[in-house]
C-alpha cells in the first residue's frame, strides 16, 4: 500500500521537475499537492476494499461536479463517468472507447488527408478501439513503434530518445511542440510559394 503514496508523489514531483518559479506557481503548487492528497487518499482508500473503493468513487464525483460548477460552461455529465471508476476494468475499456471517438472527432481532416499509415490518427482510434474490445494491447504496441520511430528522428536530443525508448510520449518531453512548429513553417512556406 505505501508503494501507492510512494507512486503518487514521484508522478507529481516529476511533472513539476521543469517548472518555472513564479508568482501564480505558489497556487499551482497548491493546487498539485491537493491531486497527491487526493491520488494518495484514493489509494489508501481502494485498499480497503470495495467499501473504500465506493466512498473513493463518490469522492471523485463531488470533486468532479464542484470543478465543473466553476466552470462558465459546465459539463456535469462528466462526473457521471467518474461512477465507472468503481470497477477499474470498465473504466478503462470505456475510456478507451471515449478516447478513440476523441481521436476521430477532433482529427477527422487529418484522418481524410493522411490515408492509410500508422500516423493517421484513425490507426490508433481503431487500435483503441480493439484493445478496449479484445484487451488485446494493439494500442501499445502503436505508441510503442511511435515512440521508437521518434526516438531514431534526427531532431531528438539523447536524453528525449532514452525518455522515449522508456514509454514517454512525445507530447510528455517536449518533441509534439518541434512537430507542431515545423508543420507550421512547412505550411507557411508553401503558402508563400503557392502565393508567389
Amino acid at each position: 500500500m505505501e508503494w501507492y503514496l510512494v507512486e503518487a508523489m514521484l508522478d507529481e514531483v516529476i511533472a513539476d521537475a521543469d517548472a518555472d518559479k513564479d508568482d501564480e506557481e505558489e497556487d499551482e503548487m497548491n493546487k498539485k499537492y491537493i491531486r497527491m492528497a487526493n491520488s494518495m487518499s484514493d489509494s489508501i482508500l481502494r485498499g480497503l476494499g470495495f467499501a473504500g473503493a465506493a466512498v473513493s468513487v463518490a469522492k471523485n464525483v463531488a470533486i468532479k461536479i464542484a470543478q465543473e460548477s466553476d466552470k462558465k460552461a459546465p459539463k456535469f455529465e462528466e462526473a457521471a463517468w467518474k461512477l465507472l471508476e468503481i470497477s477499474p476494468p470498465i473504466s478503462s475499456k470505456i475510456s478507451k472507447f471515449r478516447s478513440a471517438g476523441r481521436q476521430i472527432s477532433w482529427n477527422r481532416k487529418e484522418i481524410r488527408e493522411k490515408g492509410l499509415s500508422l500516423e493517421n490518427p484513425a490507426a490508433m482510434a481503431g487500435a483503441q478501439i480493439i484493445a478496449g474490445a479484445t484487451n488485446l494491447p494493439v494500442d501499445r504496441a502503436l505508441r510503442k513503434i511511435d515512440n521508437v520511430q521518434n526516438a531514431l528522428s534526427e531532431d531528438a536530443e539523447m536524453w528525449q530518445r532514452v525518455a522515449l525508448l522508456s514509454g514517454w510520449q512525445d507530447w510528455e518531453i517536449g518533441m509534439d511542440d518541434k512537430k507542431k512548429k515545423k508543420k507550421k513553417k512547412k505550411k507557411s512556406t508553401t503558402t508563400r510559394k503557392s502565393i508567389r
